[in-house]
């Protein structure tokens, strides 16, 4: 696997996965309300979904809460900004860490009664970390795809090579 195939693929995956969001609102809209319902069933899975910590469109609630929202929205333009950002500086997965203590400092926070959790800061804390998480593991996981893909095809040449 090349290196822009792998980067294409998870590229179009985060993109696919954001469009996802937005399926449980549109069917409703639709008038698909049992397909709506199944969809919010299947994402309560990852997320709590509460009312008041979504983000809404046509009135419906996206398929997962603002936070969960942004950080994939966030992902998916880390992921677009990583060919330009990750060549001109090194980073490493302890950014991760640093691209989560806004989020925590929020939840945290909110939990302690230091302040009030709002969807402006779940949104710019979760975006804050889905850029950061995109940008700094897109280059882990082309490197990831283009070794399986060379082992994958070495082996593959190897047992037909020794077949015949």
């Amino acid at each position: 696997m090349k290196h822009t195939t792998a980067y294409y693929f998870l590229l179009g995956g985060a993109f696919v996965w954001c469009l996802l969001l937005f399926l449980p609102p549109l069917a409703v809209l639709f008038d698909a309300s049992l397909f709506a319902t199944q969809s919010y069933k299947i994402y309560s899975r990852i997320c709590h979904q509460y009312d008041s910590h979504s983000l809404h469109l046509f009135g419906e609630k996206l398929a997962v809460c603002a936070r969960c929202s942004t950080i994939y929205f966030g992902f998916f333009f880390g992921v677009l900004l990583s060919p330009l950002i990750s060549k001109k500086f090194s980073w490493n997965s302890r950014w991760l860490l640093v691209a989560l203590l806004p989020m925590l400092l929020d939840v945290v926070g909110s939990w302690l009664g230091v302040h009030d959790s709002t969807l402006v800061t779940r949104s710019i804390t979760g975006s804050l970390f889905g850029v950061a998480t995109g940008i700094i593991l897109t280059p882990y996981f082309i490197e990831g795809c283009v070794e399986l893909s060379t082992k994958y095809i070495h082996n593959k040449k190897t047992y037909y090579e020794s077949q015949t």
